[in-house]
């Protein structure tokens, strides 16, 4: 790989979906797109209206936590099942379908089964295979279902895949094979009257660390104002990071931080991305669960938490050291955007 763009895609708004490409589509230029199972994502951006004579390159890595298993899944007296018109699996009778539950191989145990019938339509019959998994999780799986000969050589393969999003969901593998072509080659393709799948599953359940690994700052190139995006965001950040420095302590741990860069005070300064306790921060800022105390900006009021704000600013710890008279600080120095964005830096 050499770094140049294999898809690009360009919008307007601050959410759009990057690729345009499946791995079941693309399983012949897999390997080019995913090059040592490393998956590699450029994105540029801009705000709009503005001229930016310089730039940021960030560069960030995500390590993914998967798991893979493969079975063999025989399939005798295949000659004897039967076929049905059903559209539904749940309306087949037992003797129409083979179920093959799967013992569980991630750490969240939850339900996950492969069932085959033969469908039924006017022109012929033909093998299909769901792979069921039980809702209760939000984890990305893919399957690949194939079907070998006498030989141990693939016949047909077809793979399916997709994020299950806490809800229940089936993966169809529909018309896999005739049964009448399994039978025109009974001897190659159904030894012993048996038909033998191979079954191949990945399950991606969560991020085992997401960080950024370095930020260059200000690398030079010009932005032509006919190129810039237009982020559709309320919580667009301003071209000066640190314009509230000030409220932050500059001494975590013995660490000076004043003359670190501000992505790297984020990293010092906050836990791990999966760190429980950032999540309940997240929590708490969005929620305003008990909050204490309101932070307002013009009309606007910002439902805060004393403790949570006096940790982690001087600033904040002597206004709320003293008497107040009720529990809404007007804020004078700053704007709507610049405080949102300081509450989202204090909270994670």
């Amino acid at each position: 790989a050499d770094g140049s763009p294999l898809i690009s895609k360009r919008s307007n708004k601050h959410t759009f979906d990057v690729f345009s490409f499946s791995r079941r589509a693309s399983t012949k230029r897999w390997a080019e797109f995913v090059p040592h199972k490393t998956l590699t994502v450029q994105c540029r951006m801009w705000r709009k209206g503005r001229k930016i004579p310089t730039t940021d390159v960030c560069c960030a890595r995500t390590k993914l936590e998967t798991y893979a298993r493969s079975i063999l899944w025989p399939i005798e007296d295949f000659s004897a099942m039967t076929s049905t018109a059903a559209e539904d699996f749940t309306r087949l009778a037992m003797d129409e379908k083979k179920v093959y539950p799967l013992k569980n191989f991630i750490k969240r145990r939850h339900f996950m089964g492969l069932i085959l019938y033969m469908k039924r339509n006017s022109v012929s019959e033909d093998l299909c295979v769901d792979f069921l998994v039980e809702r209760g999780t939000d984890y990305g799986y893919s399957c690949e279902i194939t079907i070998l000969d006498a030989n141990g050589e693939i016949i047909v393969s077809k793979l399916e895949g997709g994020r299950t999003f806490m809800g229940r969901e089936i993966f169809k593998f529909r018309n896999l094979i005739s049964k009448s072509k399994l039978i025109s080659n009974k001897n190659l393709f159904l030894p012993n009257d048996t038909l033998l799948l191979r079954c191949s599953f990945k399950v991606c359940s969560a991020a085992i660390s997401s960080e950024i690994e370095y930020c260059t700052p200000n690398v030079s190139s010009v932005v032509e104002e006919g190129d810039v995006l237009d982020i559709n965001d309320p919580l667009v950040y301003d071209d000066k990071p640190l314009e509230f420095e000030k409220y932050f302590f500059k001494d975590v741990d013995g660490n000076y931080l004043a003359d670190y860069p501000f992505e790297q005070k984020l990293e010092l300064d906050s836990c791990n991305k999966l760190c429980p306790l950032r999540a309940a921060l997240r929590y708490l800022h969005s929620e305003a669960t008990l909050s204490d105390v309101s932070l307002r900006v013009g009309t606007k009021l910002h439902p805060v938490h004393k403790n949570i704000l006096s940790s982690r600013s001087p600033v904040f710890k002597t206004i709320f050291s003293k008497d107040m008279e009720c529990n809404i600080i007007e804020i004078q120095e700053m704007d709507e955007n610049t405080l949102c964005r300081l509450l989202q830096y204090i909270y994670t």
